[in-house]
């Protein structure tokens, strides 16, 4: 069953989205109207709300208390959300198990959560930005702002061609990669036993690890006081800073 609705875009500055398995993209297109294409089994897109109240379009999947286990072929979902190029608002989207693609959005403050689904972002823009799983990977390039908030647990976490000034990122054993166009002014992370990497055009850090037997890595880059900050603490995990740029970032 396909299911299509439109918004006028001058009615919308706040996008929130809540779904259990269903796999959800967010793109902006060359459209002038928000437009919510669903696709899937006939009850769950039925079931799907999809309401604009006060500014905010709400798409909401109400099965959050549905055993995953025993979905079966018979439940299947597909959401995709066209925004307009001159569209600037809040984004916020949630998942537990589905895919989460989301690229090309500028607007003040995003925010993409998932459990277990995989993370994948690019070409935005926005003030703040907060990328959090639990054990699904996530996947970025092409992103800058202000703020950007980075967090998984088992999942590891790669972001290409990033630009922020401030980076606060919250690992357990999932592998961080950060390969960033500019300067940063503080980076935060913590980690228990994932390494972290960052790639940045920096010749002077202020850069410290409190770790038990984690080490302190640096590659064309020196220690020096007031220089950017970049603070970290893990029990096993490196911290590796390294001066570089977009162009000599390599995937191990």
């Amino acid at each position: 069953m396909n299911r299509n609705e439109s918004f006028p875009a001058i009615l919308v500055s706040a996008l929130t989205v809540h779904l259990a398995w269903a796999s959800l993209d967010v793109m902006v297109e060359d459209v002038e109207q928000i437009q919510v294409f669903i696709s899937g089994a006939e009850k769950d897109v039925h079931d799907l709300r999809v309401t604009c109240e006060e500014n905010r379009l709400t798409v909401e999947q109400p099965s959050y208390g549905i055993n995953l286990k025993s979905l079966g072929a018979e439940h299947w979902m597909q959401i995709m959300i066209r925004l307009p190029l001159s569209w600037k608002g809040s984004v916020d989207l949630d998942t537990i198990s589905a895919p989460l693609n989301v690229r090309g959005l500028s607007g003040t403050d995003f925010t993409l959560d998932t459990v277990s689904g995989d993370i994948s972002a690019s070409d935005l823009r926005s003030m703040t930005a907060a990328l959090r799983s639990l054990s699904g990977s996530i996947r970025a390039e092409n992103i800058s702002g202000e703020k950007l908030n980075l967090r998984s647990i088992s999942g590891d976490i790669t972001v290409r061609s990033c630009g922020y000034d401030v980076y606060r990122v919250n690992t357990v054993s999932g592998q961080t990669d950060l390969d960033m166009t500019q300067p940063f002014e503080r980076l935060d992370c913590v980690s228990v036993s994932g390494n972290v990497r960052v790639f940045a055009p920096v010749e002077y850090v202020d850069a410290s690890l409190r770790s038990v037997s984690g080490r302190l890595l640096t590659r064309d880059v020196s220690i020096q006081h007031g220089a950017p900050e970049a603070k970290a603490s893990s029990v096993s995990g490196n911290f590796e800073i390294n001066c570089s740029t977009a162009a000599t970032y390599e995937e191990e």
